[in-house]
Parts: C-alpha cells; structure tokens; sequence
C-alpha cells in the first residue's frame, strides 16, 4: 500500500508454493545383478511428475544389466525437482560351452564334455548327464549345462542324436533236385532303415551284397555252415542276424524227430519238438496214442508238446 498526496493505492500478488515431488524405487541403493540379467528400474511419484533416467534407460521398462554404473532418476513438477539413485554392480556370468551335437548309433557311448570360464565354477547336466563320464544313451536327447559362478548361471545345451540301426532278419528255401548240391534261396526280411547296405556270409569264404542271394552249398564239402546277414545303415550303424544250417544230401536230412523228452520242470529237453535245418512252408505235427486218438496238434513249427493232454 502507497499513499500520494492523500490518496492510497493497493495491490496484490497470489504465490503458489509447489512441493517437491518424492521419489519412490523398487530397487535398493546397492543392487547386485549379473551381467545379462533383465532388470526394471521403477520410480513412483506424484501423477503429475515428470520422471526421467539417465544411461538410456526408461521408467519400468526391461533393459538388460551390462556393466556396473549409477543409475539417476529425475521427478519434475514444473521447475521443482527431486533426485535419487541406485548403484548397481553387474557382476560377470561364467561363460559355458556344451560342446557340438552328437550323433552315434545306439549302444555306443557318448562323453558330455563342458568348457566354463572360470574354471572354479559348478556345473551341472540335466537327464542324468554327468560331465566328463562315458555313458550309453539309448534314445535321442537334447541335454542342458547349467554354471554357477557366485551365484551368476550361464546355460548351454548339446543334443546326442541315437540312431536305431534297421531289425536284420531272413528265411530260406532250399532247393534239393541237384544231387549233393543244396540251392538256399535267402529270403530278406529286415524290417527299418533307409538306404541300407547288406552282406551276406555264407559261412564258405563266399559273400554277396545282394537284397535277397541264392548260394549253392555242396554237401560233399560242406556239412554245416554258419550264415550271417549284416545290414549297414545309412548313418553307418550296423545290426547283424546270424543262422546255422546242416548241408544234407537230401530233404529228408533236414528235419529231425526226438525218439524222448524229459517234461520234469528243469528247463531241459522240456518239448517233444520237431527240429528243423529250415522252416518249412507248411507244417503239421501231430500225436496219436496207441488207441489212435489225437492227443497233440500243431501247425506251428516252433510249438512243441509238453506232455500234458486235457
């Protein structure tokens, strides 16, 4: 208020007085990460602030902790401006390396061989897997390395690939119209694989690598011959089935019938059962008793009677 000559004048000013806004973390001070981790830094304030972090980083936004640094966070209202911090330590995860894919054929083994810098740290393998010890995996597996260097984890994978080699199997039929030589026709019947190899052995220095081979066996050389069958497939994994065979002058060499058996429980001599040089095409075995009536019928060549009659 001012006068001038007798007469007052007056007049007025409103001051607002704007409080600092006050800054909230969801972090402390002194927050330790490993190198790699995901973090979030998030300040809360007033709604009307303004909240602003240096180093590249948003307000609760995921950024990835690289190295150790200081983190400042601004609140605004208007020109009224409030601070805070976290120090943050970044602390260096273990490098590991589980090694390149591995694939074998089943029954093979495999080593699970893991590299990690430092060498101080602990690992540990998933599925049973041990670091530095053989073992026999039987199927295909992707296998996980975990490394702990105070408390910082690193992961790495490796996957052991297990290829089953294809089931070897074959029949024969033989040929007896030659005098003394044995025609064998082999029959394949491997099951599984692709692009499969085979070798025959006919068990006389002789071989094919033929699907389905015929060999001529002459029985005034030869009496037994031990034929095996190799399959190799495409991923090099071998399997192989082996058979012995009597050379006979004749059909009826090939089969032999028991005149006894001995159905007692121990396992041996227990069937009265034909046996076969090679299995034939058609079967029927049958046994009478003495009054003639039927006590045991069979088609099944590998089915043998064990003496008991319902």
């Amino acid at each position: 208020e001012s006068t001038l000559l007798g007469c007052s004048y007056r007049d007025s000013l409103k001051v607002y007085v704007i409080e600092e806004p006050d800054i909230s973390l969801n972090a402390d001070y002194n927050t330790i990460a490993c190198k790699g981790d995901q973090l979030i830094f998030n300040a809360t304030t007033n709604p009307t602030s303004n909240i602003n972090w240096n180093n590249d980083i948003n307000n609760n936004v995921t950024f990835i902790a690289d190295s150790s640094a200081d983190y400042f966070v601004q609140a605004s209202i208007g020109n009224c401006i409030s601070t805070d911090s976290i120090r943050l330590t970044v602390k260096e995860s273990p490098i590991i390396e589980a090694g390149s894919n591995q694939e074998i054929c089943i029954g093979e083994s495999v080593i699970l061989d893991a590299v990690v810098e430092p060498i101080n740290s602990t690992i540990s393998w998933n599925n049973q897997g041990v670091d530095g010890i053989y073992f026999y995996p039987n199927q295909t597996k992707t296998y996980t390395v975990t490394a702990n260097y105070m408390n910082c984890i690193s992961k790495d994978s490796v996957t052991v690939i297990v290829n089953i080699p294809p089931k070897p199997s074959f029949e024969v039929d033989i040929n007896y119209d030659t005098d003394y030589i044995n025609t064998y026709y082999f029959q394949n019947a491997t099951s599984g694989g692709n692009n499969n190899d085979y070798l025959w052995d006919f068990g006389d220095s002789t071989q094919s690598y033929e699907f389905s081979p015929s060999h001529d066996y002459d029985s005034r050389h030869i009496k037994f011959a031990n034929v095996t069958l190799y399959i190799y497939d495409a991923f090099g994994c071998m399997d192989s089935i082996s058979k012995k065979y009597r050379i006979n002058e004749n059909l009826k060499d090939s089969v032999f019938v028991p005149s006894a058996f001995t159905p007692n429980g121990d396992q041996d001599n227990e069937l009265f059962i034909p046996i076969f040089n090679m299995l034939p095409r058609e079967y029927e075995f049958s046994i009478y008793s003495r009054w003639g009536q039927r006590i045991f019928n069979s088609i099944d060549p590998k089915l043998g009677c064990n003496g008991r009659y319902n």
